[in-house]
């Protein structure tokens, strides 16, 4: 009985095709084992038991899992492929359109290709004030207010000037 390149029997490679490719036996250990193997004179349970078997063979199981990896990188190119294509068009629609419209529209759609792209960012600013700095600071800001003739007109005028701050004025 001879051997693939993998290590496997016809049969084996003949499950693992079933296995992973098979119209109706995809996924299905039982049915690709009845698809690979003379069942004839088996009963079910039996062909359920050799199937689980196979499956768990290092050599089968190693196959059906290096071909899964291909499959899953292969759907993974493709995936970039068409992203990128998609990008290309919208990017040359967002620059050769005939209409305003369609070229806001394009580079829009092209604009939520990108992660992120119409997401504000966000900064954390953390900052320490001392309780003493910042009176004294608010101390300084009222007191050059006050002395601001134009500021102290303003608010003599609108008569809103409060009984402290006046108070505070006149000392």
């Amino acid at each position: 009985m001879g051997k693939d390149r993998f290590g496997l029997t016809l049969k084996q490679a003949s499950f693992v095709d079933a296995y992973l490719y098979g119209e109706k036996t995809k996924g299905n250990a039982t049915a690709s084992y009845r698809k690979a193997y003379d069942c004839e004179s088996m009963a079910d349970s039996s062909i359920h038991v050799e199937a689980c078997k196979l499956l768990s063979h290092p050599k089968v199981s190693q196959r059906i899992e290096d071909l899964s990896k291909e499959k899953e990188e292969k759907n993974r190119l493709q995936a970039v492929s068409k992203a990128e294509e998609v990008y290309n068009l919208l990017y040359l629609e967002g620059t050769t359109a005939s209409s305003d419209s369609a070229r806001v529209s394009a580079l829009i759609a092209l604009g939520k290709t990108i992660p992120q792209f119409f997401t504000p960012q966000v900064q954390e600013v953390t900052s320490k004030v001392q309780l003493s700095n910042a009176e004294r600071d608010l101390e300084q800001a009222i007191s050059q207010a006050l002395a601001d003739g134009t500021v102290t007109s303003l608010l003599s005028t609108k008569n809103k000037l409060s009984p402290n701050l006046r108070d505070k004025k006149s000392s």
